[in-house]
């Protein structure tokens, strides 16, 4: 075995999209030496459906992973690597994963592959998937308001361990490629072949899409109830994947508290990373909605509670 890559996500920068293209493209992959392991989300993948990749194989080999194929690269993929494999987290996170064990063995043939992506973007990304599949109730203000520190630290801890271990870490700015991140992604894996490669798409464009404005609060009613099996935006994602989602915009104090949370580590990352991919903190003009503009606000969580009251 020549190669060992992790996709290590993380959240929201396309990794449910690309983990359909894997899946699809398994045996393009296999046909040119690369191993992406066969998962059991396989088959929802390839519906272009929300999966997580296939994690079980690396965990439950990860000190033996030769035994898994005879290719000369393998690939595993899942955006809870970003976490679960650092090593300030693993003790907590996934007690039977040794992360000296696996660098120390495999850090010369290792390479990583991480997706971050511009502060607000980010943010309000992660604000709709903590409603759609997490039971978030919070509007977007007072989401940003709650929890103003990003998990951006891990990426520095991600370098560290690239120093400290030797491996290969290729770092990319989401919020740059979404346009073209099949190509992007394919091109890190194997170079300038991939141009040359026909590689088979979803036929959901968009995998797990954002909702519009009525789904969110529908979607943030639910949540109140507790009505998780399955989450209703999965319904509506997966069966509505072509419906365009809402413009998450949020106040200026709550902006200016988050930019004041992360400046500081979004500078520390950008010295050590390809400028063409740096973090940007957006401008307000961007993300920030006028008073006048909020036509339609969120419902509060009081008018939360009396709706969810009758529903139920």
């Amino acid at each position: 075995m020549e190669e060992i890559i992790l996709h290590i996500g993380h959240g929201k920068t396309g990794t449910s999209y690309l983990q359909s293209c894997l899946a699809l493209n398994r045996q393009k992959l296999l046909d040119i030496g690369i191993d992406y392991p066969e998962d059991r989300s396989f088959k929802s993948a390839k519906k272009g459906e929300i999966t997580s990749g296939n994690p079980a194989q690396f965990f439950n080999n990860y000190l033996n992973i030769e035994s898994i194929t005879d290719k000369e690269r393998i690939l595993f993929s899942n955006e809870g690597f970003y976490e679960t494999l650092n090593h300030l987290r693993a003790e907590t996170k996934l007690k039977s994963f040794n992360h000296q064990k696996f660098f120390e063995k495999y850090s010369k043939k290792l390479k990583v592959i991480l997706y971050t992506r511009n502060l607000f973007s980010h943010f309000f990304s992660i604000w709709a998937q903590q409603v759609k599949r997490s039971s978030l109730v919070s509007e977007i203000d007072t989401f940003l308001k709650n929890r103003p520190s990003s998990d951006l630290f891990l990426i520095s801890d991600w370098l560290n361990l690239s120093k400290k271990f030797g491996f290969q870490m290729i770092i990319k700015n989401y919020s740059n490629h979404k346009s073209n991140l099949l190509n992007i992604f394919f091109e890190d894996l194997i170079g300038e072949k991939a141009k040359n490669m026909n590689f088979i798409v979803p036929e959901n464009k968009i995998v797990n899409r954002s909702l519009t404005f009525s789904e969110y609060e529908i979607q943030r009613i639910c949540n109140f109830l507790n009505l998780k099996e399955p989450p209703l935006s999965d319904l509506l994602v997966n069966k509505l994947p072509d419906i365009k989602p809402m413009q998450i915009r949020c106040s200026i104090e709550s902006y200016n508290i988050v930019k004041d949370a992360n400046i500081e580590i979004i500078k520390s990352i950008n010295n050590q990373i390809n400028k063409n991919e740096s973090i940007k903190i957006e401008p307000p003009e961007e993300v920030v909605y006028e008073e006048n503009e909020l036509l339609n606000p969120p419902l509060t969580e009081d008018q939360i509670k009396i709706i969810a009251s009758y529903l139920a």
